[in-house]
């Protein structure tokens, strides 16, 4: 099949949530679906999928309807043209790794010899040449999510949606999948939603990123758009940076009560002039905030009091979370320091922010 255009605004009404989103991918882009759990991200790819009857809106795949919220249409999951992928492989167990893949050639009424050789050759493309006989159960988590994947590419859908495919692999695991994935796509040109809650798979894969939070669509723009100006806290989380609501003050920014305070700098870059009291988040890396003992900011306007929350692991240290005067501020800290400031949740401390590295932007 060739890839098409997906237009569609999902309505699925439930007792106690209501999805209400709307998504436009365009034929042969990828674009990533990133929320916090319960947001909604699977019920729209099972809408999508067919595997959801939505209660409003509609589904569009190129010129075809799929499903009208007005339930007039509903094309049942195997007549799509669609595929969902996600977390569980779901081979067939009684079949080898080829068997499995001509599977989906076989649905598309390729059979015998063809069909033998195309899925000999989609497992060379994700790199499983020499496993064509092995049943899944003599294969790798990875090997079997590779296995799937070519299975997914086989059947040459329209669009392919992919539901947290790497979740359950090992990070080195999940890294090559990841890899191959990127490069089947952009080969393929196929039009891919990948509900995701890694960032890094939104950065490799992605070309658009749409945040979802409470069952609506919350932001969505090109990848580094998102991650550069975060609308909310969750966006702000997958983009590894603090974002604090407040208000324009002095040239520099202010919480809304005043109690927190950062000064302008020659060095903040600004999206605009704005106007005193105006609206204005800032942003900044929890690598320009520095942790002192005791909650005494010493009359330092970059200094805040603060308590901590909780403490993180991270690969190169901890992460201290700390609440200072109701937003929560993210610190990154090495384990060594860490344990010289004996933190541990609510123990005081000071929290100075570099007005240098702050981003000010019109909220």
């Amino acid at each position: 099949m060739t890839a098409a255009a997906l237009d569609a605004h999902v309505v699925v009404a439930r007792r106690d949530f209501t999805l209400d989103a709307s998504i436009r991918v365009e034929a042969g882009e990828v674009v990533a679906v990133m929320g916090p759990s319960g947001a909604g991200k699977s019920t729209l790819l099972g809408a999508l999928a067919g595997l959801v009857r939505p209660t409003g809106g509609r589904v569009l795949l190129g010129d075809a309807v799929l499903d009208d919220g007005s339930r007039r249409a509903h094309v049942a999951p195997m007549h799509r043209g669609v595929v969902l992928l996600g977390q569980d492989p779901r081979l067939f167990p009684h079949l080898g790794a080829r068997d499995n893949v001509a599977f989906a050639l076989h649905a598309r009424g390729v059979r015998g010899v063809e069909a033998t050789r195309r899925a000999t050759s989609w497992l060379d493309r994700v790199g499983l040449g020499g496993a064509t006989d092995r049943r899944p159960a003599q294969l790798s988590g990875g090997q079997q999510q590779r296995v799937a994947l070519a299975r997914a590419l086989a059947a040459a859908p329209q669009a392919l949606l992919l539901d947290e495919p790497l979740t359950s692999l090992d990070p080195e695991t999940a890294a090559d999948i990841r890899s191959v994935l990127a490069e089947q796509l952009a080969e393929t040109s196929m039009t891919t939603v990948v509900v995701t809650h890694d960032a890094i798979d939104a950065v490799a894969l992605a070309d658009r990123l749409v945040i979802v939070e409470r069952g609506r669509v919350v932001q969505h723009d090109a990848v580094r758009a998102v991650l550069d100006a975060p609308a909310t806290r969750f966006a702000a989380a997958i983009a590894g940076v603090n974002r604090l609501e407040g208000v324009a003050s002095g040239g520099g920014w202010a919480s809304a009560d005043a109690r927190l305070a950062l000064p302008g700098s020659d060095a903040v870059r600004r999206p605009a002039p704005t106007g005193q009291g105006r609206a204005l988040v800032a942003v900044f890396p929890p690598a320009a905030v520095e942790v002192r003992p005791g909650g005494d900011p010493s009359r330092d306007p970059s200094a805040w009091p603060a308590r901590v929350v909780r403490l993180e692991a991270t690969l190169g240290g901890v992460r201290v979370v700390a609440e200072a005067d109701g937003q929560l501020v993210a610190a990154e800290l090495a384990l060594a320091h860490a344990a010289d400031l004996a933190l541990a949740p609510g123990v005081p401390v000071t929290l100075r922010i570099e007005p240098a590295a702050v981003r000010l932007l019109v909220s």
